[in-house]
């Protein structure tokens, strides 16, 4: 009897839900305000964000020019498809915790662990990606490893974004929370700062 009991306790801690404390570890704050270009900021804020409205169309475009604001290499098919052509209403300052994933999850059970951290936005993405126009060191992974931030599309429905350095530029993608594919121990995790 005694080793039946304890075999259903180990069968509940195996199936039991990840513990976010385990599969996430907080890797820092970050912060994107729009502030004028000339204004002293510290370190972990960026006049990344422009004013007014964001419209994603005219900002997240291939291209690896030397002048061009952010080296982009690729944007996926169903990124351009669903966020490409959003607008952002107002172009809102993000306060960003960045998180590091410790196993391997799909991105339904990161947004879950995430809670109310979860959603973000283009125009926060389009700030990140500001800050490290040519895969410069920051708060985004430069390294193998993902950056993952979570946003809605125009029909409310919510993806997972990833950014990936790939040595000219960034690769851009976007993937359905539902969707069978994992995301690897060491992806970078980008959620949005409630109050």
């Amino acid at each position: 009897m005694a080793l039946r009991a304890v075999l259903l306790l180990l069968i509940l801690i195996i199936a039991s839900p990840v513990d976010a404390q385990e599969a996430l570890v907080p890797a820092g704050a970050i912060s994107c305000a729009t502030l004028p270009a000339t204004a002293a900021a510290d370190p972990a804020t960026t006049a990344a964000l422009p004013r007014g409205p964001f419209r994603a169309d005219t900002h997240f475009r291939e291209t690896t020019a030397a002048d061009a604001e952010v080296s982009i290499a690729w944007l996926g098919d169903t990124f351009r498809r669903r966020f490409v052509p959003l607008s952002e209403t107002a172009a809102v300052p993000a306060r960003l915790r960045a998180f590091s994933l410790q196993r391997t999850l799909r991105a339904d059970d990161i947004a879950t662990q995430l809670g109310v951290w979860q959603e973000t936005t283009l125009a926060a993405l389009w700030c990140l990606l500001r800050r490290q126009p040519r895969g410069e060191a920051g708060p985004l992974s430069t390294g193998a490893a993902p950056n993952l931030l979570f946003m809605r599309d125009a029909a409310g429905a919510l993806w997972a974004v990833d950014a990936v350095w790939g040595g000219a530029g960034w690769e851009i993608g976007a993937s359905a929370t539902d969707a069978d594919r994992s995301w690897p121990a060491g992806t970078r995790v980008i959620g949005r700062v409630v109050d």
